[in-house]
């Protein structure tokens, strides 16, 4: 092997690694009564155990807390799809007396988790929009799952309202088509169940600027010194590592003087009290000099 060829190879194992730092978190599962073979060969069986630690993670990344309803919901929602958002898995297995469990370190997709949850509404957990809702063929269990997917993302039916109006329509059992309208905008989708069509939708408004504005609030920080570049570049990781917390980071300014290096952030986060007392400490514990101004939701 060549040394370019290596020199590509160390390369993108380093960014694969760094990537799973950064996006990535671990939670542990312990699950009674279960061996390694039983989860690696039962399909259903895997999905539901990976769907408990996506649900822990989401409680991790939510400013709220969900309650059980919600909960459930979910985990309906992961169960199809939990591979989707596990960058890794480990597991190993702990025998009690008579009992086997498995304990399993799943390492979450912290960013594709938190797009999904921005999708369904429930990231921002709203309590005023309000829909008028039409829907055609929906059968009693899909009107029933639709109602927990209307609670799940905190929208209220209100065929009064016209602002904005959505339309579903069950075309077969396995095919569903629909479309939502809000002020000039319009969209349309057609996915193999209910609750994929629910996210393709809202998903587009919910991801419209003006609708996550009124949720996000804006930090802006001004630190330092570092005595070296090395420092300074650590803390930008350790920042941009917060996936769970922030939205957005970005540098607008270093300044190197004569104490040290210093640097002012933007910072976008729905959970500011959160990101403020990380800076605190971590900045504090350091006695480093910082400013943090906090800007509230638009």
């Amino acid at each position: 092997m060549n040394l370019v060829l290596k020199i590509k190879i160390f390369a993108i194992m380093f960014i694969l690694s760094t990537c799973s730092i950064l996006f990535g978190q671990s939670i542990r599962i312990e699950e009674q009564n279960c061996t390694s073979s039983q989860f690696n060969l039962n399909a259903t069986m895997r999905n539901k155990i990976l769907t408990k630690a996506l649900v822990i993670a989401s409680t991790k990344i939510l400013l709220y807390e969900l309650d059980q309803q919600k909960i459930d919901i979910l985990k309906q929602l992961f169960e199809n799809s939990s591979m989707k958002f596990v960058l890794s898995y480990k597991e190993h297995e702990e025998k009690n007396q008579n009992s086997t469990s498995l304990i399993l370190n799943v390492n979450v997709d912290i960013v594709s988790l938190k797009n999904k949850l921005k999708n369904l509404g429930l990231y921002f957990n709203p309590k005023k929009v309000l829909v008028h809702l039409e829907t055609e063929d929906l059968q009693q269990p899909d009107l029933e799952f639709l109602d927990s997917l209307l609670q799940l993302s905190g929208i209220s039916v209100d065929n009064n309202s016209s602002e904005i109006k959505l339309y579903i329509k069950k075309i077969k059992d396995t095919l569903y088509t629909g479309t939502l309208s809000y002020k000039e905008h319009y969209w349309a989708a057609t996915k193999n169940s209910l609750g994929d069509l629910w996210e393709a939708l809202w998903s587009n408004y919910f991801n419209l600027p003006e609708i996550k504005n009124k949720f996000f609030s804006k930090i802006v920080l001004s630190a330092g010194p570092w005595v070296t570049l090395t420092g300074f570049k650590i803390f930008k990781k350790r920042l941009k590592a917060k996936k769970e917390l922030l939205e957005r980071v970005q540098l607008i300014s270093i300044t190197f003087l004569p104490q040290g290096i210093f640097g002012k952030w933007e910072i976008v986060t729905i959970k500011p009290k959160v990101v403020t007392t990380f800076l605190n400490n971590y900045l504090g514990e350091r006695g480093m000099e910082f400013n943090i101004q906090v800007l509230p939701p638009q």
